[in-house]
């Protein structure tokens, strides 16, 4: 877990990027386990197969939502020390 969350931050120490990285190994911890439980389902009914499946489908969202939230807090804080581009108006040419 501690590879992961190295690979998830790089050399970042901003604090967003510490929640998201947190939230993204939970839910990726979540996703695994609810795998390895769903393999064992001889026991279960049909009610309670179709509640683990709501429930990893839900894990799954929760997991690709965190990581599409760090790739674009990534995606600012790249552009963190840019200046904005202000030109609201292109100059237009005269093709006279």
């Amino acid at each position: 877990m501690a590879a992961l969350k190295q690979d998830i931050l790089g050399d970042s120490n901003h604090i967003f990027d510490q929640i998201l990285a947190d939230v993204i190994r939970a839910t990726w911890l979540e996703m695994h386990y609810l795998m390895s439980v769903d393999v064992d389902a001889t026991n279960r009914t049909a009610g309670q197969s179709a509640l683990m499946m709501k429930h990893l489908e839900s894990t799954q969202r929760r997991l690709t939502s965190a990581i599409k939230q760090h790739c674009h807090i990534k995606k600012m804080m790249s552009c963190e020390n840019q200046l904005p581009d202000l030109r609201f108006f292109r100059t237009q040419q005269n093709s006279a």
